[in-house]
């Protein structure tokens, strides 16, 4: 880089040295927790997410964030923790750590919502005390859960536990990461930070600290995620029963084996540069499909998207393998002898197609669930019963693809119904109520259940509410009929003095269930949520005030996930060589922005 900027301004140019550049970052960094600190002190509800993540080498990271619902209803991430984690991941250390970072935030207990992580057994113990609100179980993790296992895209069932595996619980808790030593009980007063100590282990007694032992150099191709381990680790209940035929148990064996047949030709492919070069050359030229490439087992719809290209290029890749003479100058009698036996039958490429079908929805699913800006946890009730729909209906279908199917039924079954706690259920039914966009896709079942969840928590809030939002005006207006007119009448030949009006406005408020009928009524032209609640807002005050705490909710961990493969592209080895501190520094920077966003809704003079 040095080189470059001689080059490109003469030598009139000279960066920053790297020690100028830390000094900077770190100062930049304590900025931000001073300003965190105090945007945060002012919010009145916030939602969590939480994940963990590892490296190859098990160094491990977590991050927490805080999502906000703004005034003009946006949602916003802030990151409010990041840093290596060091020790072993039990419960109570990764309790201990969120405790930490939330206190030095200044976000107080009773302000949480609830906190969004996977299904993890360290995680399930962290959360267990309720100290961080509700528990919500991510629904991107457990939808992958589903499509793992109930295709059977890694790993083949177990056959005595069919279709739920218990065999693959997995205890986080009994991996040693970094060191065997358990959470230090002592923590440095200090906002300082020192390469030569080790404190990235808290507890909820401590006080602030930024220091930091890591300056080990973090690679990309080292990257790998949590979510490793967590899919395995995801599935910790005995649930006993709901054992499927032997025929569809044999259907998942082979989709097993006819997928590993599959990333073994790719790899094959894109490993040899004379098969990788033919590829390219032919591949169809109408759409841009791109190359073909392998999915990973923690990349969620990577299957999906791996299987899409595969089919695309079908013609192509039936030449490779039917012909594999033609690359005899480049391939050895082992490589082609090896090709040909990875063709594939008819009905090896009819079986790719139904498992290619049968993940779109999920695919999509999974996207839509994504975001961060928008509300997810209504989204989570959409998408839900969009794929309960798919999975359950069997019109013109294969008889292959019905039986697909039930085996992702059985999981569907568990990871969305026994899996998720009544309260998550409950507040995703009311988040989907309250979003005008969702609402209509109710049933009716559904929407008179969410009425009662949302009345019972109105009624909790509703002395807090008067007190805060201002009265309604509502306009009532009043008809003069036949007997009122002879009054007047009457009143008039007596010489009586008297006052009537036609209408009259007076300060009222709407009751609650006033509020709800309004809402109903209101929403019949709806097209975005934001836009409904900025018009309604004064209106519906009870309402609003439920809205901006359970639509902030998010429905999945995404975010923690986005800041992860935010670090793995920062850290990657062709581009620099940041220790853990830097990179702690870096990722919170990087989410400035979002604090300044939310800086400006809760002080509009800045603008």
């Amino acid at each position: 880089m040095q080189h470059f900027l001689e080059v490109a301004f003469d030598g009139s140019y000279r960066g920053p040295c790297t020690k100028t550049v830390r000094s900077t970052m770190k100062q930049m960094y304590l900025t931000y927790r001073e300003d965190l600190r105090k945007v945060m002190s002012k919010i009145n509800h916030v939602a969590l997410t939480a994940d963990m993540w590892s490296n190859s080498r098990r160094q491990s990271f977590i991050c927490v964030t805080a999502h906000i619902m703004t005034n003009t209803y946006e949602n916003i991430p802030v990151l409010i923790g990041f840093r290596r984690f060091k020790g072993r991941h039990t419960g109570e250390s990764i309790r201990n750590y969120i405790d930490y970072e939330l206190k030095r935030s200044g976000i107080e207990s009773h302000r949480i919502i609830s906190i969004t992580t996977d299904g993890a057994s360290n995680f399930e113990s962290a959360m267990g005390t309720f100290q961080f609100g509700y528990h919500f179980k991510c629904a991107s993790h457990n939808l992958n859960l589903v499509v793992s296992k109930g295709v059977c895209l890694w790993k083949r069932p177990n056959p005595n536990t069919f279709p739920f595996t218990n065999d693959e619980n997995f205890n986080d808790n009994d991996v040693q990461f970094d060191s065997e030593e358990e959470i230090s009980d002592t923590y440095s007063d200090s906002e300082e930070e020192q390469d030569d100590v080790s404190n990235d282990q808290v507890t909820p007694s401590t006080s602030p600290s930024e220091n930091s032992s890591s300056t080990t150099i973090i690679s990309e191709d080292e990257f790998s995620s949590d979510e490793e381990l967590d899919d395995e680790e995801c599935d910790t209940g005995d649930i006993e029963g709901g054992v499927l035929d032997e025929k569809v148990f044999h259907i998942l064996l082979n989709n097993l084996q006819v997928l590993q047949k599959t990333r073994k030709l790719i790899t094959f492919i894109r490993n040899h540069q004379v098969t990788r070069d033919y590829v390219n050359q032919r591949k169809p030229g109408q759409v841009p499909y791109g190359n073909i490439i392998i999915d990973m087992k923690i990349r969620w719809n990577s299957t999906q998207i791996m299987l899409e290209r595969f089919l695309n290029h079908r013609n192509v890749i039936q030449a490779i393998v039917a012909s594999p003479d033609r690359f005899k100058n480049s391939l050895t009698k082992k490589c082609q002898t090896k090709l040909k036996k990875l063709s594939f039958t008819h009905d090896e490429w009819d079986l790719l197609q139904i498992i290619s079908s049968v993940l779109g929805p999920f695919h999509l699913a999974t996207e839509m669930l994504s975001g961060q800006t928008y509300p997810t946890l209504s989204t989570a009730y959409y998408t839900i019963k969009g794929l309960q729909t798919f999975l359950w209906k069997e019109d013109d279908e294969l008889e292959l693809a019905r039986d697909i199917k039930r085996s992702l039924q059985a999981q569907f079954k568990y990871y969305f119904n026994v899996n998720r706690s009544i309260e998550q259920k409950q507040l995703t039914l009311a988040a989907a109520f309250l979003d005008p966009t969702i609402y209509k896709e109710m049933s009716e079942n559904d929407i008179i259940d969410a009425k009662k969840i949302i009345m019972k928590l109105m009624r909790e809030q509703a002395n807090i509410v008067s007190m805060s939002m201002p009265v309604q005006q509502s306009k009532i207006t009043t008809n003069q009929t036949s007997k009122e007119g002879a009054k007047e009448k009457f009143a008039k030949l007596c010489g009586i003095s008297t006052t009537t009006t036609t209408s009259s406005t007076y300060d009222r408020r709407l009751s609650l269930d006033e509020e709800l009928c309004h809402y109903v009524q209101a929403i019949a032209d709806a097209k975005q949520f934001n836009t409904f609640w900025i018009e309604n807002d004064s209106k519906l005050p009870n309402l609003a005030n439920i809205v901006r705490q359970i639509c902030a909710i998010p429905a999945t961990s995404i975010s923690s996930e986005t800041a992860f493969s935010l670090s793995g592209y920062l850290c990657r080895k062709q581009r620099t060589s940041l220790g853990s501190k830097s990179t702690r520094h870096s990722m919170i920077l990087k989410y400035r922005p979002w604090l300044d966003k939310l800086i400006q809704h809760m002080d509009p003079k800045n603008n």
